[in-house]
């Protein structure tokens, strides 16, 4: 009877335990973290891949201690470039497979044994052509689990992705600080100069490496394990109609309307100079003028993604939301940036490149967290069965103008100029500018003129 009484109370205990994680109040909850953790791997690491393209140009090495394979820099933007494009683009198909509940918890599985693979990957990479592949399978991956966290958690808030978006948005400036902390600590004994041993700088790498796919495994383990979506709300959506549907015409429609053309160039414009600055910052400051220690831009670049996950948890809060408004907020920090851009380039002084990294994170922080929130301002309002289409192609056009950035940039700093670093950062930040202005023009046309309006 004891035994029997026993069983019966573990039972019962089960049982509990099983209908309080199906109130919607806690899963909910279970979602935010989810998509929190999902964000921190998906541009955290994104953004720390400026500590590894110096220490990739500048060792000329991307395989064992021993290899002697040149690499050229626009090899390695090209993997970086790949990684951007492919974290962008992932939303398209995912988005309809989130439609259908015998495929969606499938691709989250597989996603994440995929991004903790590839964040391993690298260290038996001998060539440039495998770490772009790696790069494009760690993209793919952290894309996907990306638009299954967001689209998830959009089911607890009534389908609202927009708001769904901001979410956790704070996390991913922390992980971008994670990760380049963990790239300081184990690549500060390479750019010391401790090459006595050939192994020593490889092996600093691959710890790196090592570390970083031991994050990732952990977080994104328990993300998957935490994240589900509200069933009722998903039918919802399915019942508003084909969101993954791609003629012709739903892909036109966003166009139509006014300002919405002038507005997409213009984001496109500000993502093509926004990862410029995330990417070749240590490089471009230990090899400036004025010769910094890579070590000191890696720190600067750690202060700034600090301040760009303050930043994202103060511009995504209602005060900031409903007085100023997603896209005037996205028009100012769009302008600061490409400023930022401007003034490094033409003073690459110590004290400038603090003060600038300091104003670039935060503008960082304000950009990633409210993109998908501006551009539902003019692509999703009302809410129907066009919309997740509309949104998931201009994050694709955004992929592109980010990879471009990347990439057209790596060529004219191994060109080489006279001019130093003056030409690339001037176009990075000069096409921040100017995607900032169209930005604004977008938002006129929009709000038929009136300048005191909160979009």
């Amino acid at each position: 009877m004891a035994a029997g009484h026993s069983s019966f109370s573990f039972k019962s205990t089960f049982a509990s335990m099983a209908s309080y994680s199906k109130k919607p109040y806690v899963q909910r909850k279970r979602a935010y973290v989810a998509q929190a953790l999902i964000l921190f791997n998906a541009y955290g690491t994104t953004l720390s891949f400026g500590p590894y393209c110096e220490y990739y140009y500048n060792t000329n090495t991307l395989g064992h201690g021993g290899s002697t394979q040149l690499v050229s820099l626009l090899q390695i933007s090209l993997g970086i470039a790949a990684h951007i494009l492919a974290l962008f683009t992932a939303p398209l198909p995912i988005g309809s497979l989130f439609m259908h509940s015998k495929y969606w918890k499938a691709s989250l599985v597989i996603a994440t044994v995929i991004a903790i693979a590839s964040a391993l990957l690298p260290v038996w990479c001998q060539h440039w052509w495998q770490l772009l592949l790696v790069r494009v399978a760690q993209g793919l991956s952290l894309g996907a689990l990306a638009t299954l966290g967001i689209l998830c958690t959009a089911t607890h808030y009534r389908n609202n992705i927009p708001l769904a978006s901001l979410v956790g948005a704070a996390s991913a400036g922390l992980g971008s600080c994670v990760y380049t902390v963990v790239a300081y600590i184990n690549l500060q004994w390479v750019v010391v100069g401790a090459y006595g041993d050939s192994q020593r700088p490889w092996a600093a790498l691959k710890k790196a490496y090592y570390t970083n796919s031991g994050i990732c495994a952990g977080t994104l383990a328990i993300a998957a394990l935490l994240l589900c979506r509200n069933e009722e709300w998903v039918k919802g959506m399915k019942t508003s109609g084909p969101a993954h549907s791609t003629s012709t015409d739903d892909i036109k429609l966003p166009f139509k309307k006014k300002g919405t053309a002038v507005f997409i160039v213009g984001l496109c414009l500000v993502f093509f100079g926004l990862f410029v600055w995330p990417t070749y910052s240590v490089l471009i400051l230990s090899n400036a003028q004025n010769h910094m220690f890579p070590t000191i831009p890696m720190w600067q670049l750690i202060f700034s993604y600090a301040a760009a996950a303050l930043f994202s948890a103060l511009s995504t809060t209602v005060f900031a939301r409903r007085r100023l408004g997603a896209v005037n907020m996205i028009i100012g920090a769009s302008l600061l940036a490409g400023c930022a851009h401007l003034n490094v380039g033409y003073m690459p002084f110590e004290l400038v490149a603090w003060i600038n990294n300091i104003a670039f994170g935060a503008c960082l922080g304000v950009i990633m967290s409210l993109y998908v929130r501006a551009s539902s301002s003019f692509l999703m309002r009302p809410w129907g069965s066009k919309a997740l289409i509309k949104l998931t192609g201009t994050l694709a056009l955004l992929g592109v103008a980010g990879a471009s950035g990347v990439v057209v940039v790596a060529v004219m700093i191994e060109g080489g100029t006279k001019e130093g670093v003056q030409l690339p950062l001037t176009v990075s930040g000069s096409c921040m500018m100017a995607g900032a202005a169209l930005i604004g023009v977008g938002r006129w046309m929009r709000s038929g003129g009136k300048s005191r309006v909160a979009i």
